[in-house]
């Protein structure tokens, strides 16, 4: 039917004719198995929807074009089994993200949710082809605008954190970064389950075993061991904990504790070094002064500034050298 209407202009019947090839392709990876004409239905589809464009009126029309579009890229970024393809079909997927973000942002629409949900959904994208500064940010924009909201939806902002947190630690190595978006994870796992902690105990435990992993990654000993801390504290307000998972609290606490007992020990040894450094640094100053004194003609080789280094071996000072 919409073919009899397919040139005219004023029902533009574009989106529809190409809904319905999306639509079909979309029965054949699963329900037929049949990916090449999964793939020929997308194309057609993706056709129309560039046709739908040229005879669009309004931006809104065109927003939603440019949804239908990325949806139906995502669609052929699903089923190919070819790594550049799937890039391709994702860059695109991304490409019309963008397009409709920038439309939504022109006409300053009140749907501010909207635009953040399409910010996270762009970063999805990007993080899946390796983009992952750019995924940073537009997830960073997401959590911005969710907690500018009269009463931000604390799950959102949880589930972008755990995101950022991921591509922080596993792809950036910015621990530091991480800690930020950690802590705002942990205070949002607190809030939503204030209202029955016994009930999701499970799950604040794991935010406090996480907070303390990220603590010692960084060397925060002394924080990682006060998350541990509180850990305990929950297990002996409830008695839903089995054996199995106090003793792996209690393992943790013995790890760290071998961290802080190693750290002690360096810091020990490095306040003997510099002791001794200053002990050998003030003799030989004191030697090149009475040096010179009896002979300023001619200076101890070496000696003339008085600063040295000292490579430290096996405990024992077995080298001075100018700096």
């Amino acid at each position: 039917m919409w073919f009899e209407y397919i040139n005219d202009a004023e029902l533009n019947c574009y989106v529809d004719v190409g809904k319905i090839y999306k639509g079909i392709g979309d029965c054949y990876p699963d329900e037929l198995d049949d990916k090449n004409a999964a793939r020929k239905h997308y194309d057609l589809a993706i056709e129309y929807f560039q046709e739908a464009i040229e005879h669009t009126a309004t931006d809104y029309e065109k927003i939603e074009i440019f949804d239908l579009l990325s949806d139906v890229y995502k669609s052929k970024m699903e089923i190919s089994n070819d790594k550049e393809e799937r890039i391709h079909n994702c860059s695109l997927v991304i490409h019309y993200v963008q397009l409709s973000i920038e439309k939504l942002l022109v006409h300053r629409l009140s749907d501010y949710c909207g635009i953040a949900n399409r910010s996270e959904e762009l970063a999805n994208f990007q993080q899946a082809i390796y983009k992952y500064d750019d995924a940073l940010v537009n997830y960073e924009k997401a959590i911005k605008v969710y907690m500018e909201q009269f009463e931000p939806n604390l799950h959102w902002i949880k589930t972008t954190c755990e995101k950022i947190i991921r591509i922080y630690c596993n792809y950036k190595d910015a621990y530091n970064s991480a800690l930020e978006y950690q802590l705002m994870k942990h205070d949002c796992t607190l809030k939503i389950n204030a209202s029955k902690p016994n009930d999701y105990m499970s799950e604040i435990v794991a935010s406090h075993v996480e907070l303390a992993d990220l603590y010692a990654a960084l060397h925060q000993y002394v924080s990682a061991e006060e998350q541990l801390m509180a850990i305990m504290e929950l297990y002996q307000e409830s008695k839903l904990f089995s054996k199995k998972e106090i003793t792996a609290v209690k393992e943790k606490f013995n790890d760290l504790h071998k961290q802080l007992d190693r750290c002690d020990l360096d810091n020990e040894h490095l306040a003997i070094v510099k002791n001794l450094y200053q002990e050998v640094k003030n003799d030989l100053q004191s030697m090149i002064a009475g040096n010179r004194c009896r002979n300023k003609s001619l200076p101890l080789p070496g000696l003339q500034t008085g600063k040295f280094t000292v490579v430290h071996s096996f405990g024992l000072f077995t080298e001075l050298k100018k700096v």
